[in-house]
């Protein structure tokens, strides 16, 4: 499964809103994201970098407070 997951604020990027891609394969403990980030100014810019058609999954409150969405 591939997931796309919207940071605000992280640490290696100060201010700014962060999308990463997360792979999740079964039979592997951990999730692998890649190399590359999308860096972007604001949440809708972030949002306009995720692959089209995909749902929003909200925040856990047990996330950590950086995360802001999960799109899968």
């Amino acid at each position: 499964m591939v997931q796309f997951v919207i940071y605000r604020n992280p640490s290696d990027f100060p201010d700014r809103f962060v999308v990463r891609r997360w792979y999740v394969v079964q039979g592997e403990l951990q999730p692998r994201c890649d190399a590359i980030a999308c860096v972007c100014s604001s949440l809708a810019e972030a949002r306009k970098s995720v692959a089209p058609g995909l749902t929003c999954i909200h925040r856990d409150p047990n996330d950590d407070p950086v995360i802001c969405e999960v799109w899968l």
